[in-house]
């Protein structure tokens, strides 16, 4: 029922897509690499800073090229493709936590719902964020799950700085321990005089996922230290000025913005201008981040690959806004039920 819901969303929105109601356009970086009018060759042998999100991006590039349909269009609905796929996923989650039908239609309207307002990157992260979720979800509760697809959502989550450390730092948070075994089962058995094809295969497929996700963090972390000054304190809160760590260094902000009059903008340099507000907002993170751990750590609810989530967003998201905005993908691994703290307190009451 609630996937004929989705299939009765989808349609309408690709209508609006087709009609150019509703349009997305690749974001600027892709833009610049394909005024190169790079070949797929090149593409894989290029040391292209940005590689993965170009790659992520080429399918569109690659329709348009032999139907010969306006990219945006074609861009416009592989967005929409993502965003639904997304809706799917989160609805195989609440099925999984035995979440209320109307809940989980609620909850699976929220991607469909993001094409409206988000740009189509965000398509790409929070899809493979969901991947990640619903992988670490199915080893929570089967003990069971996919390298394959969990190198997806890594893959995915890559389109951003901030949602790539994310994603990353989620993943070996509810990882580590499986490769550590996965790791020692193999290596036994090879001890011993035998070797399983098998567990051949599942070391290749950790061992692929672990150079990619170190070849990838090492590239980007050395990148964005460079760009906002190199490795030094000056570069260090350059880059608190990308995210919700503003709060630390609104100067950095406040350049970048320059005339801009944004929600994010205007905050920057309301903090910038006046120390009292800054050292207020400063005190209210501290209190927030605080009452968030202890409430993580009292609600027996909540599981262990959904707190993991909320920790590695907002902590990433101190350095990137699109990381904070990216914890929407926890979403439909916590029922409302499990919202309620059962206090001591209370149940005097």
């Amino acid at each position: 029922m609630i996937k004929f819901y989705l299939r009765i969303l989808l349609l309408i929105l690709f209508i609006f897509a087709c009609v150019g109601i509703i349009e997305k356009e690749p974001w600027e970086q892709i833009l610049y690499y394909r005024n190169y009018n790079l070949s797929f060759a090149n593409i894989l042998t290029s040391p292209l800073p940005h590689l993965t999100r170009y790659l992520i991006v080429y399918p569109s590039y690659f329709l348009n090229e032999i139907t010969n349909i306006e990219i945006n269009k074609i861009y416009t609905l592989y967005v929409l493709t993502c965003y639904y796929y997304t809706s799917i996923i989160w609805q195989k989650i609440c099925h999984i936590k035995k979440t209320p039908r109307l809940e989980t239609a609620i909850k699976c309207t929220l991607p469909l719902g993001l094409f409206l307002i988000t740009n189509g990157r965000f398509s790409f992260i929070i899809l493979g964020l969901s991947i990640l979720m619903l992988n670490a979800i199915k080893k929570e509760e089967y003990s069971k799950f996919s390298y394959s697809q969990n190198f997806i959502g890594l893959f995915l989550v890559t389109v951003s700085s901030g949602a790539a450390l994310n994603g990353f730092i989620f993943f070996f948070l509810n990882n580590i321990s499986n490769f550590y075994s996965q790791i020692k089962s193999f290596f036994l058995p090879i001890l011993r005089g035998k070797i399983v094809i098998k567990r051949v295969f599942i070391l290749f497929s950790i061992i692929l996922i672990i150079i990619f996700t170190f070849t990838y963090l090492v590239i980007f972390i050395n990148k964005n230290i460079l760009y906002y000054g190199g490795f030094n304190l000056i570069g260090l809160f350059s880059i608190l000025g990308h995210g919700t760590g503003l709060i630390f260094n609104p100067q950095r902000a406040s350049q970048d913005c320059g005339d801009a009059e944004d929600l994010i903008c205007s905050t920057a340099n309301l903090i910038n201008n006046n120390y009292t507000i800054n050292l207020l907002f400063v005190f209210s993170a501290f209190i927030f981040m605080i009452f968030i751990f202890i409430y993580l750590r009292k609600n027996k609810q909540i599981n262990l690959c959904t707190k993991n989530g909320i920790l590695s967003s907002i902590l990433t998201g101190i350095v990137g806004i699109t990381a904070l905005l990216s914890i929407l993908f926890i979403t439909p691994a916590i029922p409302i039920r499990d919202l309620k703290l059962k206090s001591k307190i209370l149940k005097r009451l």
